[in-house]
């Protein structure tokens, strides 16, 4: 894995050091910080922070796997896993949900799977920081 810099909505440099010692999601403080998931082998990036939640993503080269862990604890339930079920996210646990798609074709599709998802997000929960992922760099770096 190697550094990669990207950068976030607001255009502010984000230092993605995909070398960094995985966390647990839900305490994911910065963007491009690496996660992981469920199994201890899989690598995902945060791409988005919100008061509530906290989301990651990883590419397998033409499978996008999101991710999203309440922020600093507790479960997802009520309204919350209802609106990101209505987004194609699965999980009944409550401690997490994840989505996974196939965005064969590139860079290109991956990173407009990526947008359209994050667009529906930000419309239903409000503003929160995103990457502006340069996708052909992220290509394979989750595992």
């Amino acid at each position: 894995m190697t550094d990669v810099n990207i950068w976030d909505d607001d255009g502010e440099d984000v230092f993605l050091n995909t070398g960094a010692a995985k966390i647990a999601l839900r305490h994911a403080t910065n963007l491009g910080q690496p996660v992981g998931g469920t199994s201890g082998g899989s690598t995902y990036i945060t791409c988005m922070l919100h008061e509530g939640f906290a989301i990651a993503l990883r590419d397998n080269g033409g499978t996008i796997s999101l991710r999203v862990e309440p922020r600093g604890g507790g479960e997802l339930t009520g309204l919350l896993q209802k609106q990101f079920k209505t987004l194609g996210f699965n999980g009944e646990k409550g401690t997490y949900m994840s989505q996974h798609f196939k965005a064969e074709g590139g860079a290109l599709v991956a990173c407009g799977a990526y947008g359209a998802v994050a667009e529906q997000i930000r419309f239903l929960f409000g503003e929160e920081k995103t990457l502006t992922l340069p996708w052909k760099e992220l290509v394979g770096a989750g595992n």
